[in-house]
Parts: C-alpha cells; sequence; structure tokens
C-alpha cells in the first residue's frame, strides 16, 4: 500500500512539472490508477488481515 501511495504521489508531481499536456494526461491516468491500486489493497487488508 505504501509503494503505491508513493507512486501516486510520484505522477501527482510528475504531472504538475510538465509542460505538455498529453504528458500530463498520462500522468494523471497513471496516478488515478495506482490509487485504485492502494484502494484495492487496503479492502484486501481491511477483509483478510483485520477480520
Amino acid at each position: 500500500m505504501k509503494n503505491e501511495e508513493h507512486s501516486v504521489k510520484l505522477y501527482n508531481d510528475l504531472q504538475e512539472s510538465c509542460m505538455d499536456e498529453d504528458l500530463k494526461r498520462l500522468f494523471e491516468f497513471l496516478a488515478h490508477e495506482e490509487a485504485k491500486h492502494k484502494l484495492k489493497f487496503e479492502k484486501i487488508y481491511d477483509e483478510e488481515i483485520l477480520k
């Protein structure tokens, strides 16, 4: 989960520093995908580890 969180931050930082609109959209998409992965892992953790 921490790796996914770090990836979201990385892609958000890259998006903010980028001038190219296509790359900005790509980094936005990648950040969103990593955020979905993080939520998926959190759900699995909550359901399987904390039960």
